[in-house]
């Protein structure tokens, strides 16, 4: 006896009067000049059902086309992709907890007032502390960032309003070294972006990756803002200049290829649930139900970021993806 077994394909669910509508968007978007280029997925019940890459990706010197391989500094989103997964990873085995006060990890933290701010509050953005080190003044190493991060005197008293920070993130990935014994780019390459397959998803990237790489802006080595004598074209170097004063492993420095491995068939699962956790800060905390990720007088959580807009319907089996060369001009929105 034969059995023939049909199944319907996941495309047949899949609208594509709205898929064609990217292409529109994006061309629309390179010939006003707002970007160079982009990549777009968009992956439907575990499965890529469109993928493409738009315009260039260098256009200094020898212009490049964009390729669905592109290599891109995911700047802010690494927050989301390694800093805040990597702290969940260490909640779910129980070697953190989002209470736990930060001078528990940092016992340097505990400076000016600073003993009732916990690790929730570092994930929320409401820990009090302003929005970064100062710019203009230019410092080199991990350790000096830390030292001076930890003796920052509150603006606000924890949990009170809400202030994006950088600041938050840079102890955060402190706290993830401290506690695991190994740097937030280690972490993050052993516990999740290995076991997830996403090979070209890493900080500080090697020399063979370069001509992958998507350029960002002209720099000098330690200075902020761009540009000036001496300024050379970052490629492969982190943009974010606090990053690059650590060494480019903080935050900002996720390098982040066009098509990442973990929307692959194989993969596809566990990677919306990474990035679902990550761009909602706790969904899998499952041993603190009273977390909430949008604190009272914040924002409601964006599905756009800097260079990398990353969408999850935690409702749907729909997750998508847009990369694209953030700094030849402004931003790009995703709707």
């Amino acid at each position: 006896m034969w059995l023939l077994a049909v199944s319907r394909p996941v495309s047949a669910d899949i609208d594509h009067t709205h898929l064609r509508r990217i292409a529109t968007f994006v061309e629309d978007a390179i010939q006003a000049g707002l970007i160079p280029g982009a990549v777009v997925l968009v992956g439907h019940q575990g499965e890529v059902v469109y993928e493409r890459a738009f315009g260039v990706r260098a256009v200094d010197d020898v212009v490049e086309p964009m390729t669905v391989d592109t290599v891109f500094d995911l700047a802010s989103l690494t927050k989301a992709v390694a800093t805040t997964t990597s702290v969940m990873v260490l909640l779910e085995e129980g070697r953190l907890r989002l209470r736990d006060p930060v001078v528990a990890h940092i016992p340097e933290f505990s400076s000016h007032d600073k003993g009732t701010i916990t690790v929730q509050h570092l994930l929320t953005h409401v820990s009090g502390l302003r929005p970064d080190l100062p710019l203009a003044d230019a410092f080199e190493g991990a350790v000096v960032a830390i030292a001076r991060t930890a003796d920052e005197i509150p603006e606000a008293a924890p949990g009170e309003r809400f202030t994006y920070s950088d600041l938050n993130f840079m102890l955060l990935a402190e706290i993830v070294r401290r506690v695991s014994g190994q740097t937030l780019g280690h972490f993050s390459r052993d516990r999740i972006f290995a076991p997830l397959g996403m090979r070209d998803t890493l900080f500080t990237p090697p020399l063979a990756l370069v001509p992958r790489i998507a350029p960002t802006e002209a720099c000098g080595p330690l200075a902020w803002p761009c540009g000036g004598p001496g300024a050379r074209m970052l490629r492969g170097k982190v943009h974010d200049p606090t990053a690059r004063r650590m060494g480019g492993r903080s935050r900002g420095s996720v390098q982040h290829r066009g098509r990442s491995r973990s929307f692959q068939p194989d993969a596809a699962g566990r990677g919306r649930i990474r990035w679902d956790s990550g761009a909602g800060t706790a969904h899998r905390c499952a041993d603190d139900p009273g977390f909430d990720p949008t604190p009272a007088g914040g924002p409601p959580r964006s599905r756009v970021g800097h260079r990398l807009a990353i969408l999850v319907e935690p409702r749907r089996p729909l997750f998508g993806r847009v990369l694209w060369t953030h700094w030849f001009h402004g931003h790009l929105a995703v709707a």
